[in-house]
């Protein structure tokens, strides 16, 4: 006999949309597709053409309504909605503002690393639950593996604002490294594809980019071997 929790009716609304929501694995790629075509259209073009930085700016909209939708799915939990949305509320208008105001520049970078670790979290998780493999789930692994690059581009990012130059050119000079600059030295650090052309200065630069190549190496075996192992159906492991 169900419980009373059990019951659907019982179950708040926002957690069954949610839940209907993420019931298929469609949205990993959904998310994937969305996340290349920010990190290698959008991001690219934000420099030459500022208008972009709006479409930036409803993409990172978009992933956290998607974000807390599958934490709400995961959690099954109406109260985590509304606690979501307020703590994204309150990251995004940080982050505004500190694009316009100096003094929160060093809080803008950090909130950037903040929603980018949840939404790996929940990546991850989904990618992984109980279930056959499917092209969608190996979607989801690639974007495991594109976030990683993002959150040590991120991090790259916020170094360079305490220590300008941490990142530099090869060639020298005084040019510095934009959002777009980051991410390719972080992807050619993490696939250990590098090039030269752009070098880590700084000691903690140094630090963070050799602890980045490592997590290249070593995090595709250690996820394949647990996709492998945990994403079987149920019944084929009885």
């Amino acid at each position: 006999m169900l419980s009373a929790r059990a019951h659907p009716g019982a179950t708040p609304p926002v957690v069954e949309w949610s839940r209907r929501a993420w019931a298929s694995d469609l949205g990993l790629t959904a998310l994937t597709l969305a996340t290349f075509a920010v990190v290698f259209v959008l991001e690219p073009l934000s420099e030459s053409f500022p208008l972009t930085s709006w479409l930036l700016l409803a993409a990172e909209i978009v992933f956290t309504a998607a974000v807390v939708a599958a934490i709400t799915a995961l959690t099954g939990r109406g109260w985590m909605a509304p606690v979501a949305i307020l703590l994204a509320a309150i990251i995004f208008s940080v982050r505004f503002a500190g694009r316009f105001d100096p003094d929160l520049a060093i809080a803008e970078k950090l909130l950037g690393i903040v929603p980018l670790l949840v939404l790996m979290a929940v990546v991850i998780t989904l990618s992984l639950r109980a279930g056959p493999v499917s092209y969608h789930r190996i979607a989801g692994a690639v974007l495991s593996y594109l976030l990683i690059g993002i959150l040590w581009a991120r991090l790259y990012g916020l170094l360079s604002h305490l220590a300008p130059g941490a990142i530099a050119y090869s060639s020298g000079g005084s040019a510095m490294l934009g959002p777009e600059g980051m991410i390719y030295f972080s992807i050619m650090t993490l696939t250990t594809a590098g090039y030269g052309d752009v070098v880590p200065v700084h000691p903690a630069a140094r630090v963070l980019a050799s602890l980045e190549a490592m997590v290249g190496v070593l995090f595709p075996v250690i996820y394949i071997s647990r996709f492998v192992t945990g994403v079987q159906p149920r019944s084929a492991a009885r």
